[in-house]
């Protein structure tokens, strides 16, 4: 409770970013990119696919059942039925990409041709995002969730943005933000020089 005795409001908020706020906390986003991370380290194949999809199902009916047992019309984003429903969504997409990484001919062609736009998202997927922040701050400054449907607002965010990270992949190639990581990894990578005496 420490945290909100910051009356200028820098702690409270960046506590909530990372801990203690409802929505996008860096604790519910962090685990699913280091899940990602060993998944990719050593792909799982066969049996061990079957069961992660076991799984994500398993996940994603903790939300309806919590919903029946407590009788709770809607559980906030970032709760822990919301975040089982994460869970399961991550494991199936996890799965169902695997699958498609391993198939032949008329369907890895067609994946391939699908996943082109994914692909170049993924590689600016960090600038996106903050892309993305910044115009929620534009757009609606301090609003946590406008009153009407808002249109022209949702075409900036939404497909604009998508649109802006193909396009960029396509002509420039790596985001901003992504560059900046590289080249910040690249130099805390560099050896140090070994002097001679």
């Amino acid at each position: 409770m420490w945290v909100y005795s910051d009356t200028s409001g820098v702690a409270p908020t960046i506590a909530s970013w990372l801990v203690l706020g409802g929505s996008y906390r860096l604790t519910n986003l962090l685990p699913f990119f280091l899940l990602g991370a060993l998944l990719l380290r050593r792909p799982p194949r066969g049996r061990t696919l079957w069961i992660l999809l076991v799984i994500a199902a398993l996940a994603y009916a903790v939300e309806p059942v919590a919903k029946r047992v407590f009788g709770v019309a809607s559980y906030a984003s970032g709760s822990y039925p919301d975040t089982f429903r994460d869970i399961a969504l991550v494991l199936a997409v996890f799965v169902a990409v695997s699958w498609l990484s391993t198939t032949r001919g008329r369907v890895r062609a067609a994946a391939e041709f699908a996943f082109v736009p994914l692909r170049a998202l993924g590689a600016v997927a960090l600038s996106l995002y903050l892309l993305h922040v910044a115009l929620l701050v534009w757009v609606a400054p301090g609003a946590v969730r406008p009153v009407e449907n808002d249109y022209l607002g949702w075409m900036i965010i939404v497909p604009a943005v998508l649109l802006v990270g193909v396009v960029w992949h396509r002509l420039i190639g790596r985001g901003p933000v992504e560059w900046l990581i590289a080249r910040a990894t690249a130099f805390l990578r560099a050896p140090s020089p070994v002097r001679s005496s």
